[in-house]
């Protein structure tokens, strides 16, 4: 996601943050840096199929 907010680092705890809310979130995988993280989620259904699924936020400031 490319982000033009001036206050970026709020924009990085909401989205991280709201990750975790999801339905179908398990675990966080990995963090690479403070705007890329990684994580694992299960399909709709099938708690036994898991895909990850990479969040990388860009400021654009």
């Amino acid at each position: 996601m490319f982000v033009k907010n001036k206050e970026f680092s709020n924009v990085l705890t909401t989205a991280f943050d709201s990750v975790k809310e999801h339905d179908n979130y398990l675990t966080e995988l990995n963090t690479y840096g403070d705007s890329w993280k990684n994580y694992s989620f299960h399909l709709n259904g099938d708690r036994n199929r898991e895909l990850e699924i990479a969040i990388m936020l860009y400021h654009l400031g």
